[in-house]
């Protein structure tokens, strides 16, 4: 993959499209590593994703990006925030978020790919406190 397609993929993310991010991204075989979350699988992540996004926005800002392996891996750093759309659970640092509260958290995700540019392992971990916010 290159950048364009990463770019691609952040887009993807960003529109909270679940269902389009893993038919166009994420291998069937795809592992998943968050700092609060492990699983394997296509359709444990979609259902995954799907439950934690009910009422949370997660937008990827792109700081650094590194390729290597000859695009097989991607090093991103990332500002990710969090919007609480209601109560959730899944804002890293609140616990829980309510309808307004927001979450900066710096990321570093580590992509790999196979060989159709799909990502078949995806680890993510903070590098950074998680910096709690409120929009309004």
């Amino acid at each position: 993959m290159e950048l364009a397609g990463y770019l691609r993929y952040v887009a993807a993310f960003n529109s909270q499209d679940w269902d389009l991010v893993h038919r166009e991204f994420y291998a069937e075989d795809i592992e998943v590593r968050f700092p609060i979350a492990a699983f394997a699988g296509a359709a444990a992540s979609l259902d995954w994703f799907r439950l934690a996004h009910e009422a949370l926005v997660e937008v990827l800002v792109p700081r650094r990006i590194e390729f290597a392996h000859g695009g097989r891996e991607i090093v991103a750093d990332l500002d990710v925030r969090f919007i609480a759309l209601g109560e959730t659970g899944f804002a890293p640092g609140l616990s829980p978020a309510r309808h307004g509260d927001t979450v900066d958290v710096p990321m570093r995700a580590v992509y790999r790919l196979d060989a159709a540019d799909r990502i078949s392992h995806l680890s993510v971990v903070f590098t950074g406190p998680p910096a709690p916010g409120r929009i309004g």
